[in-house]
């Protein structure tokens, strides 16, 4: 996940302890941190020297191996991906030979950072030592715009000749997280690099395999030594938008058995929202067998990228109703109101037979806030959305339900999402691309009083879902303001 120790190993690699300045005499503002003169990227271009190469050549035999991809067999997503890692390194190399002439006022509009010579280093370090996963995040990451968004990269397919991989294959658990680590071994330590922590998951079969993994960087507090200071100027790059963290998912495919998978679900008054990570190989359905203790409606919805179905049956499978593109992009979402203590079945599958992958199932109890032109809520679409960086909304709680709104930024940024009033609230923020599971998206009283609050990054043209109400659901009806802010 976090990629402190690599950054700390590779500026350990680049720096040498006679830098002319220490973490003590450092300045932020200072634009010479990382100029040639006070040994950072002069040291890993000695290195590279040493080794009959260089930061240029390096990025030249990227581009390279690039455009030998390029001209073989692929799919058309595959070769768009290639085609954007061509003219992405093309730029940077570019930029690094006029950073070299020191003609910063050409240099491309995003670079103009201390910390962009710092990026394209690593680049050619990684390719130099045949790192090409960490070679390709770290280039995509410096071309992405979109905080979040999910990658699916070219060299994924090293995990297969991991240990690591070979283990969560072996096991029984379809869930969890691991670390790649390093072994001196090309491909473990390329792993170890790009990815190190991730989240996995695993059909019940078997036949499908995901992984994910958070490409960010963490703030480091510990100045104790110039390596520690640069690691912080990689967050702060981060910060000023030279890097821009994403979602890394690796899909794989094995043999196995056609496996479906069935799941008994008894939501009460209190269950404020219920979520599922669905994992699925071709072909195969998840079924849900669930009732409620009390009578009312229901949304039932999928979110991430998968082209999903869902169908809401009785006990004895007699057709209720469906739904396919009635969710965010390719999901479903369907309105329902719900007998007590009668037992209904949920079916969720992919659209394409021949798709395998991953996504979550989201059920909360009554409808969304609607549209103010609307009377009746059936799609994601039709959910009151607020669109305004700076919005403050006059709204309230039910007892035993919960409401939903939309939120899509007009920017990318980082955002305060806050109740403001005197009831005890609760809130969820979802990324509708996301199939994650994360408590970081969730606040009880974390604003004034016992108020919500959620702080994130978040991606213009993203219609992020958010859920709140009151704290204990058998509370009375309550009135806030929800507030959204650019923090």
């Amino acid at each position: 996940m976090k990629k402190i120790l690599f950054l700390m190993f590779f500026i350990i690699l680049i720096m040498n302890i006679s830098l002319k300045s220490n973490a003590s005499s450092l300045n932020l503002n200072d634009k010479t941190i990382i100029d040639k003169d006070n040994g950072s990227i002069y040291e890993i271009e000695n290195y590279l020297s040493k080794e009959n190469t260089s930061v240029i050549s390096e990025l030249e035999k990227t581009i390279e191996r690039y455009e030998l991809l390029l001209a073989s067999d692929l799919s058309l997503n595959d070769a768009s991906k290639i085609q954007d890692l061509i003219n992405t390194t093309y730029a940077l190399k570019n930029d690094y030979i006029r950073y070299n002439n020191s003609n910063v006022a050409n240099i491309n509009a995003k670079s103009v950072s201390i910390y962009y010579p710092v990026v394209q280093a690593a680049i050619a370090y990684f390719n130099f030592n045949h790192y090409y996963l960490a070679s390709e995040l770290l280039t995509h990451a410096r071309d992405n715009n979109d905080v979040d968004s999910l990658y699916y990269p070219i060299y994924g397919y090293e995990v297969l000749d991991s240990s690591v991989y070979s283990y969560i294959l072996e096991s029984n658990q379809c869930y969890g997280t691991s670390v790649f680590l390093k072994t001196g071994d090309t491909n473990d330590d390329d792993l170890y690099f790009s990815i190190k922590k991730f989240y996995y998951s695993k059909s019940e079969s078997g036949r499908a395999v995901i992984i994910q993994d958070r490409y960010d960087f963490e703030d480091y507090y510990n100045y104790e030594s110039v390596e520690d200071f640069l690691v912080d100027l990689i967050y702060e790059a981060q910060n000023d938008g030279v890097i821009v963290p994403f979602y890394t998912v690796i899909a794989n495919e094995h043999d196995g058995v056609l496996t479906n998978q069935t799941k008994n679900v008894y939501l009460t008054n209190y269950d404020k929202v219920y979520e599922d990570k669905i994992t699925l190989g071709k072909g195969e359905h998840k079924d849900y067998y669930i009732s409620f203790s009390t009578s009312g409606v229901r949304v039932i919805q999928t979110l991430g990228m998968m082209d999903t179905i869902c169908g809401l049956y009785d006990a004895n499978w007699i057709y209720l109703d469906d739904s396919d593109d009635g969710g965010y992009k390719l999901n479903s979402f369907i309105k329902y109101d719900f007998i007590a203590n009668v037992e209904y079945r949920i079916r969720v599958y992919f659209y394409d037979n021949d798709s395998f992958g991953e996504s979550k199932l989201l059920i909360t109890s009554r409808n969304g806030d609607l549209k103010r032109e609307l009377s009746e809520l059936n799609y994601y679409k039709d959910i009151y959305n607020i669109y305004h960086n700076y919005s403050i909304y006059r709204t309230g709680a039910n007892q035993f339900h919960t409401k939903m709104i939309t939120f899509t930024p007009e920017t990318s940024a980082v955002f305060n999402i806050y109740t403001e009033g005197s009831a005890d609230t609760y809130l969820f923020l979802f990324d509708p691309r996301s199939t994650m599971i994360s408590d970081e998206w969730k606040d009880d009283d974390s604003g004034d009083g016992f108020n919500a609050k959620i702080t994130h990054k978040l991606s213009p043209k993203t219609d992020y879902l958010i859920i709140y109400s009151n704290y204990s659901l058998d509370s009375a009806d309550s009135s806030f303001v929800l507030n959204i802010f650019i923090a």
